[in-house]
């Protein structure tokens, strides 16, 4: 079953290009080499490649989660499947710059599923204890203008983890990086038609936002103190 299109194309083409400037590694070959449970299908889901099975078995594992913002299962599955490959590349960089980290949030054996996200994505070990962040990613950029929609009670959840959150800017191959989400404005509740339920926006500035290399050693020296 066939069931890219432009906009998904273009996803993945920005997913990969971040592997390569983060971990010099395509997106692909990543996933193969990779422990997930579902990397079989994760695969057939970027090579647009599915089964007939396969579609039934997303369908039966995301039931009508889908729905409330008009994706399919395979367009919601991959949009999961992208968003791990971000964390586990901020996990490997992370590990590269010395800092022990592990997938902490509770889609962590990467299989498809209905899952509640409040636990942040990374747990980071450190001399200090453990420690916290959340990633966020973003394909157009809007990000820095009209701020981070969090879904759900999930700034209330990072802030009870005292969590740090970071964000990749793939469009416009930007990372930021919020240490401290108690000193950042944040708005109200409203009802999100894109996400199809309630955020609320994180407003962010232009000092919030930096290169990749310079944002994982502004995220690592964060974690290390």
């Amino acid at each position: 079953m066939k069931f890219h299109n432009e906009t998904l194309n273009g996803k993945i083409a920005m997913v990969d290009n971040f592997m390569n400037k983060v971990l010099e590694k395509d997106l692909v070959q990543y996933v193969k080499n990779s422990n997930w449970a579902i990397k079989g299908l994760v695969v057939r889901l970027l090579q647009d490649n599915l089964t007939d099975n396969d579609s039934k078995q997303l369908a039966d594992l995301l039931g009508d989660s889908h729905r409330k913002d008009h994706r399919t299962p395979e367009e919601m599955a991959l949009n999961i499947a992208l968003a791990w490959a971000v964390e586990d590349a901020i996990k490997d960089r992370l590990i590269k710059l010395g800092i022990k980290t592990e997938n902490s949030g509770t889609d962590k054996t990467r299989g498809f599923g209905k899952y509640v996200a409040n636990i942040p994505d990374l747990v980071s070990k450190t001399a200090s204890g453990e420690k916290y962040t959340e990633v966020v990613m973003g394909y157009t950029g809007r990000e820095r203008t009209s701020g981070v929609a969090l879904r759900d009670n999930k700034y209330e959840n990072l802030l009870e983890y005292n969590s740090m959150l970071v964000g990749i800017d793939l469009y416009n191959e930007k990372m930021f990086v919020v240490t401290d989400l108690k000193n950042k404005k944040v708005g109200e509740k409203a009802y999100n038609g894109g996400f199809g339920k309630m955020t609320r926006p994180l407003m962010l500035s232009d000092k919030d936002f930096f290169s990749y290399t310079d944002g994982f050693k502004k995220l690592a020296e964060a974690l290390k103190k």
